[in-house]
C-alpha cells in the first residue's frame, strides 16, 4: 500500500489550525484562533455563522496554494529560504498531514518530496525495480499504473542530491528507466537543483550512470564536484547531454580535474548566469574564456585556480564580450590572476572584483609586481568599480607591494568599498592625498588598508585627509607611524573649524617600531585620544590594534580617554542647551 492508498483509509484525526485572520465586513480581526477538528473550525471567542464558516473552511481546504503555504510552517527556514535539507521531525510531520485527509495529501507530498538526498528511494516506487546479489535492477513487469505513481512522486522533487555511487544499478536498467514510456519526457521532469558533492564510485564507473536520469529541461542549478580523468569522459557526455536538450542551467559549478572535454559543453547553456569552475592541478585556456564571453546572460564569474594549475593567455589579444558581467572572483597564485586580468577587455557592467591571491613559498619581486599589476589591472577593466577586495594567502611578513601600487585605483571614481590584506603596504599622507583628490573617491563607505611599512607610512593626518575628501565613509582600517606628530603638533591639528565626521568603526594600528622608539607616552596618548574624539565623535566601538609589547595596556588608556572626553562634551553640550531654554 501506497501514500495515496493509506490516504484513503486514515481516519481523520485532531488538527490545530491557528493565526487565522476572521473576516467579515469590520475587516480582519487577528484576534481569533480557532481550534478544532477539520471540517467543524470552532473559535475561542464565539461561534462563526454556519454560511461563512463554510465558505472560509472550503476556501482554505480546497486551496492547495495556502495550505502548502500553512504545511511550509513545520520548517521556515527549510522552505522558505529554499534549504534543501530537512529535519527528520519536519518529514514525520508532513508524512502524518498526508494522511489526516485528501485535501492535506497533494500539498503535504509536495513539500515531503521537494527534497531527496538519494535517488533510490524514487527508483524504488517501482515494484520492478530491485536489488539482486546487491545489484539494482529492473524486472521484465512494469505495468503502466506503477510508471504514473512513479510520475506523480517524482514530478515533485525539485532538489536532487548524489551523496554516494556506492550503489551498482546495471546499466541496462538505467537505458530502460530512459526510455519507459512515462507520461512526461523525464523522470524528473520538474527538477531544478543536481547537486553531486562527490563522484567517488569505488572505481566502477557503470554506477555514474545513473545521474542521466535526472537530465530534464528544468534543471536551473548544477554543482558536480570530484571530476577527475576516470570520470571526466562521463561527465562531459552528462553536461553535452544537457546541452542538447537545452537545459535551463543557469548556475554551474564545476570541481576537480577539468580539462577541455569537461569544459567544452558550457558554452551551450544559453541561459548561464553564474559560472563557478575550481581547476585542480589542471590548465585553463583562454579560448573558453573568449566563448564563455559570448554568453549573453552571464552575471557572475568564480575561476579558482590551486596552486598546481596555471592560465593559457594563448592569444595576446583581449578578450571582448562579457557584456552583462557584474561580478567576478579569482582565486590563485598571483602571476595567474594577473594573466587572467590581463586578458579580458574593458567592462561597462563589471561593479565588483574579489581577488584571493594565494603566496608561493618563496616571495619575490615578481610576486610583489604581480599582485601590483592585479591592482592594475582592475583600474583599467572597470571604470564603474564599486567594490575590490585583494587578500593575499600564506603571505610572508616581506611580502611589500612597490609603491605607488593604489595610484592606478584613482580613476575609480565609483568605488564605494576597497580592502587590501595580507601584505604590506608603503603609503604616506601624500599617497592618500593623491588617491583622493578632486573628489576621486568621494563614494567610498569601506576602506581597510594593510599594514603600512616602517619607512613609509601615513600619520594621523592621513585620518583627516580621508575625512574631508570622503564624506560618506563609515569604515576605515588604517596603520600610522605616531614618530611622525609629537603632542604638541596633534593639538595644533585641532586649531582649525572642526568638522566632525561620521566615521562609524576604525580600526587603527601603528607600526612596529625600533628597540628605542617609543612613542607610548602619557604625553602622546592624551594627544591621540584628543584627536581621534575631536575629528570623530560618532566612533561606535574603535578597534586599536597592537603590534609590540606594551602596545595593549597603552590603547586602553587610549580609549578610556575618549569616553571621558565624550562624556565631557556631552555633558557641555547640555547645559548650553538647558541655559539657552
Amino acid at each position: 500500500m501506497d501514500l495515496s492508498e493509506e490516504v484513503s483509509s486514515a481516519q481523520t484525526p485532531a488538527v490545530e489550525i491557528t493565526g487565522i485572520a476572521q473576516f467579515d465586513e469590520r475587516g480582519p480581526q487577528t484576534e481569533s484562533m480557532y481550534v478544532g477538528r477539520v471540517g467543524s473550525i470552532s473559535s475561542n471567542t464565539g461561534a462563526l455563522p454556519n454560511s461563512l464558516s463554510s465558505q472560509a473552511r472550503t476556501t482554505v481546504l480546497m486551496n492547495e496554494d495556502i495550505l502548502e503555504i500553512v504545511f511550509s510552517f513545520f520548517d521556515p527556514v527549510a522552505f522558505f529560504r529554499n534549504v534543501p535539507h530537512i529535519e527528520p521531525s519536519t518529514r514525520k510531520a508532513l508524512y502524518s498531514a498526508a494522511l489526516t485527509c485528501k485535501s492535506f495529501f497533494n500539498p503535504a507530498t509536495t513539500l515531503l518530496w521537494r527534497g531527496m538526498e538519494s535517488i533510490i528511494p524514487v527508483l524504488e516506487i517501482l515494484p520492478a525495480f530491485v536489488k539482486i546479489n546487491d545489484i539494482y535492477t529492473i524486472t521484465p513487469g512494469v505495468e503502466s499504473e506503477d510508471l504514473e505513481r512513479l510520475a506523480f512522486y517524482a514530478r515533485k522533487v525539485r532538489y536532487l542530491e548524489f551523496n554516494t555511487f556506492q550503489d551498482t544499478i546495471r546499466s541496462h536498467t538505467v537505458l530502460r528507466l530512459v526510455n519507459l514510456n512515462t507520461p512526461t519526457s523525464s523522470i524528473f521532469p520538474a527538477l531544478e537543483v543536481l547537486y553531486i558533492p562527490s563522484l567517488d564510485c569505488r572505481r566502477n564507473i557503470e554506477n555514474l550512470s545513473v545521474i542521466f536520469l535526472a537530465s530534464p529541461i528544468s534543471l536551473t542549478t548544477l554543482y558536480i564536484e570530484g571530476i577527475d580523468s576516470s570520470t571526466e569522459d562521463v561527465i562531459s557526455s552528462f553536461l553535452s547531454v544537457l546541452g542538447q536538450i537545452e537545459a535551463s542551467i543557469q548556475d554551474l559549478t564545476l570541481e576537480g580535474g577539468l580539462t577541455p572535454s569537461s569544459l567544452s559543453p558550457v558554452q551551450n547553456f544559453r541561459k548561464l548566469r553564474s559560472l563557478n569552475l575550481k581547476v585542480l592541478n589542471g590548465t585553463l585556456h583562454s579560448m573558453f574564456l573568449r566563448v564563455w564571453g559570448r554568453l549573453a546572460n552571464l552575471t557572475h564569474l568564480i575561476l579558482d585556480l590551486d596552486t598546481t594549475s596555471m592560465f593559457d593567455l594563448g592569444d595576446p589579444n583581449r578578450i571582448e564580450g562579457f557584456e552583462t558581467l557584474q561580478k567576478l572572483r579569482l582565486r590563485g597564485l598571483p602571476a595567474e590572476i594577473s594573466k587572467i586580468l590581463k586578458s579580458i577587455q574593458e567592462s561597462k557592467t563589471l561593479t565588483t572584483i574579489s581577488l584571493v591571491a594565494v603566496s608561493p613559498m618563496i616571495w619575490s619581486q615578481l610576486e610583489s609586481l604581480s599582485v601590483s599589476n592585479c591592482i592594475m589591472e582592475c583600474g583599467r577593466i572597470s571604470s564603474s568599480l564599486r567594490h575590490l577586495s585583494l587578500l593575499m594567502r600564506g603571505g610572508r611578513k616581506d611580502s611589500q607591494l612597490p609603491q605607488k601600487a593604489l595610484t592606478p585605483l584613482a580613476s575609480c571614481k565609483q568605488l564605494e568599498s576597497f580592502e587590501l590584506s595580507g601584505v604590506s603596504l608603503p603609503i604616506n599622507d601624500d599617497d592618500i592625498r593623491e588617491l583622493c583628490a578632486n573628489d576621486k573617491w568621494s563614494k567610498i563607505r569601506v576602506l581597510h588598508l594593510p599594514t603600512a611599512t616602517i619607512d613609509h607610512a601615513p600619520s594621523l593626518s592621513g585620518l583627516q585627509i580621508l575625512a574631508r575628501h570622503c564624506p560618506n565613509l563609515v569604515n576605515l582600517t588604517i596603520c600610522v607611524d605616531l614618530r611622525l606628530h609629537d603632542d604638541l603638533s596633534l593639538q595644533r591639528e585641532r586649531s582649525g573649524p572642526r568638522i566632525p565626521h561620521r566615521l562609524k568603526q576604525l580600526r587603527l594600528s601603528i607600526i612596529k617600531l625600533p628597540t628605542g622608539s617609543d612613542t607610548n607616552t602619557t604625553e602622546m596618548g592624551i594627544s591621540v585620544s584628543r584627536f581621534i574624539e575631536y575629528h570623530f565623535p560618532y566612533l561606535k566601538e574603535p578597534e586599536f590594534v597592537s603590534n609590540a609589547a606594551g602596545d595593549a595596556k597603552w590603547w586602553k588608556g587610549v580609549r578610556s580617554m575618549m569616553d571621558e572626553y565624550k562624556t565631557i562634551r556631552a555633558e557641555t553640550i547640555s547645559a548650553i542647551v538647558e541655559t539657552e531654554n
